[in-house]
C-alpha cells in the first residue's frame, strides 16, 4: 500500500511557534542531585501537559522547544531600550539594577547615553547599578 504526503498531512488546531528555541544545560557541571532535579522538572512539565523533544549528549541536556512543543507556546520578544524604546537592539547594554528592597532587575538600553539619561531617576528612588554587560543578540 502506497502512502502519499497528502495522506499524512493533517491540519492542526494548535498554535505552532514562528521559530524555535533550545534550552541547553551543561550537565557535566551538575551534581547527581541537580541532574535528578533537571529530569524531575521535565517530568513535572509532562505531568501537567507540557511536552517537547529532549536529548542528552556531549555533556549537555537539551530541551527542544520547537514544533514538538505542546501545552505551551514560545513567545520571543526582541530587546527594547528601556529609555527610548529603540527596537531592535543588536548590541544592547544589560544593566542589573538593585532596588531598595534588594530585588534585582535587568533592563536593556541602546547605549551608554540612554543609560545615563535613565540613571538619575532610578538613583533618586534608591536603586543602584550592580553590573553592566554587553553582547551581540542573535
Amino acid at each position: 500500500m502506497e502512502i502519499s504526503l497528502q495522506d499524512l498531512t493533517r491540519p492542526t488546531e494548535r498554535r505552532l511557534p514562528g521559530g524555535w528555541a533550545r534550552l541547553s544545560f551543561d550537565v557535566s557541571l551538575m551534581s547527581e542531585e541537580d541532574l535528578e532535579k533537571l529530569f524531575e522538572a521535565q517530568q513535572i512539565l509532562n505531568e501537567i501537559g507540557i511536552h517537547f523533544d529532549s536529548g542528552t549528549g556531549g555533556g549537555r541536556r537539551d530541551w527542544e522547544l520547537d514544533w514538538s512543543l505542546t501545552g505551551a507556546i514560545i513567545e520571543v520578544r526582541p530587546f527594547r531600550c528601556m529609555q527610548c524604546e529603540h527596537l531592535p537592539l543588536d548590541f544592547p547594554l544589560f544593566v542589573h539594577w538593585q532596588s531598595p528592597g534588594f530585588a534585582i532587575y535587568t533592563y536593556t538600553y541602546c547605549d551608554q547615553s540612554c543609560l545615563e539619561r535613565a540613571r538619575p531617576g532610578y538613583e533618586k528612588s534608591g536603586w543602584s547599578v550592580l553590573t553592566i554587560e554587553t553582547g551581540r543578540t542573535a
